[in-house]
């Protein structure tokens, strides 16, 4: 879905409609998307490698799922071409968040 949407976006005339703002809450979602994602990775990855338990493990795991969370609120500010694909992908972050969490810690 992302790759759809950046091609969907890379071939229009214009890319950012006047007003400029009204783009720009897309361009974030996309990038708190990435972070999120980027922080269940490297949680996931820290998990298998060593011990579960640790403290920055935990605050890494709330960091990304509250920057999950927000980033359908964002998408919703904006009025861009991208505005209704950024929701979905961080609808889809959302729920892969909810079903990747360690329930047990």
């Amino acid at each position: 879905m992302l790759i759809w949407a950046v091609r969907r976006w890379w071939r229009l005339p214009v890319r950012i409609e006047a007003p400029a703002w009204r783009s720009y809450p897309a361009i974030g979602v996309f990038a708190l998307v990435g972070v999120s994602q980027f922080l269940l990775i490297a949680t996931g990855i820290w998990l298998d490698i060593g011990r579960s338990g640790n403290p920055i493990q935990g605050r890494l795991l709330q960091a990304g799922a509250l920057i999950a969370l927000a980033a359908p609120f964002v998408s919703l500010l904006g009025r861009g071409t991208l505005r209704w694909q950024g929701c979905g992908l961080s609808l889809l972050n959302i729920f892969v968040w909810f079903v990747s969490i360690p329930w047990g810690m």
